[in-house]
């Protein structure tokens, strides 16, 4: 018999997040009522690799879509095969959402394609930007090689 208390059905990963976001996540999932079986914290390049283990795998669901909401990032989701139940035979999944955060916020500047845009936020998989007057969508898979604009 398998100890639920000890179960997780959901691994929640955010990536280049500062101290601030890691906080406002944590706080997400305490006032959701997640139960944290585990959690790996690293430091990479002087942002934070957070991974916690989850009791629901709505509530990596809902986190995800509330950070994606006031950050700008890359939100993913992947179903994995745990097990099968005994009794039933149904499939029993297990989800990784992760969060990677983009170097910059809505209302940074940055240089693509020797062009100064402001960064209105994200749209499916489009970067919507502002050039002068003009509101453009930038594709998120050609997003390479863009600068970061002093404030």
């Amino acid at each position: 018999m398998v100890d639920m208390s000890q179960a997780h059905e959901a691994i929640v990963q955010l990536r280049n997040c500062d101290e601030k976001i890691v906080e406002k996540a944590r706080n997400y999932l305490f006032d959701m009522g997640a139960i944290t079986t585990r959690v790996s914290i690293r430091k990479n390049k002087g942002k934070l690799e957070v991974d916690w283990y989850i009791n629901k795998k709505n509530y990596a669901k809902k986190l995800l879509d509330k950070l994606s909401q006031e950050y700008i990032g890359e939100k993913q989701i992947t179903a994995k095969l745990h097990t099968l139940d005994k009794d039933t035979g149904k499939r029993i999944y297990k989800i990784t959402a992760k969060f990677d955060k983009f170097k910059f916020n809505k209302g940074d500047k940055i240089l693509f394609k020797d062009q100064e845009l402001i960064v209105q936020g994200l749209k499916g998989n489009y970067l919507v930007v502002k050039k002068d007057s003009q509101k453009l969508n930038i594709p998120l898979n050609k997003l390479k090689n863009y600068k970061v604009l002093d404030k």
